[in-house]
């Protein structure tokens, strides 16, 4: 049987595994650097990244809107990491970043609808479907999840350091542009080749939760990125039987377990501080 043959619940649940892994390994990152406001407004740049790369890719008439929109994600947010690798307040530079992303998304958007024509939706990219998507789609995503899977394994060790000791970043002065640059290089990709996965919506959901939640049990840097995958995979798996058998969407589905399993945490938490 060929590739192209196979059921599609076999593609859509290696699509999901992959994506989780990627979201699981990138949350553990985002984790130890301390930069959950960044990462929550990384899916602004991202949705910026694909509608400029349509108004890019038709007026050059060179690649295709995702390869553009991946060299524009990227580089928005790599001079962002240089600004805060530079010293500029991260809260404040995101600040900026957010609100100038939104505000030209907005506008740029209009203009994309009434002077393109797309061959999808604008709205896919904001809402996201797995169950649209293509093997093609299943191997761009499993090239990322690869990426961040070396990535993540060869650099985690310096951004745990990197979050509590100031004193190891003296240390590292030799690769430590060489890291933060992979990071944020990184956290671009993985954000506009999965927002046809996931959506603009959910990105800050599937960025955040499985490290926040596993922090809430761990008590270890090995547990917290363990655990990471764990809940990031597990929502996957389960949101997606589940939107397959109530027809509902995948990413809104995924989204609301991991809530469920925060929740959980937070309550047991709880809970265990009373006995």
């Amino acid at each position: 049987m060929e590739v192209s043959q196979l059921p599609l619940q076999v593609r859509w649940l290696i699509l999901i595994i992959l994506t989780s892994l990627t979201y699981g390994n990138l949350s553990a990152l985002v984790s130890a650097k301390r930069l959950y406001f960044l990462a929550s407004v990384t899916p602004h740049s991202a949705l910026l990244a694909v509608i400029l790369a349509v108004i890019t890719s038709n007026t050059l008439g060179l690649l295709n809107d995702y390869l553009w929109a991946t060299v524009i994600g990227c580089s928005l947010l790599i001079v962002v990491g240089y600004l805060i690798y530079r010293g500029v307040n991260a809260d404040i530079i995101t600040s900026l970043y957010v609100a100038s992303t939104a505000s030209l998304s907005v506008l740029l958007m209009n203009y994309v609808l009434t002077n393109y024509k797309l061959t999808y939706s604008l709205w896919s990219i904001i809402l996201g479907d797995p169950l649209l998507t293509t093997w093609m789609d299943v191997l761009a995503v499993a090239i990322v999840a690869l990426l961040t899977e070396v990535i993540t394994l060869t650099t985690i060790k310096y951004h745990i350091y990197s979050g509590v000791d100031l004193d190891f970043l003296k240390l590292s002065r030799g690769y430590r542009l060489a890291y933060e640059l992979l990071f944020y290089l990184l956290l671009g990709i993985s954000s506009v080749a999965l927002i046809k996965v996931t959506g603009f919506i959910l990105q800050h959901v599937l960025i955040l939760l499985p490290a926040i939640t596993a922090a809430r049990v761990c008590s270890s840097s090995r547990c917290t990125y363990i655990l990471s995958i764990i809940v990031s995979t597990t929502a996957g798996v389960l949101g997606l039987v589940i939107a397959i058998l109530a027809n509902t969407s995948p990413s809104g589905s995924i989204g609301a377990i991991l809530i469920s399993i925060y929740l959980t945490m937070l309550l047991k938490n709880i809970v265990s501080r009373k006995y």
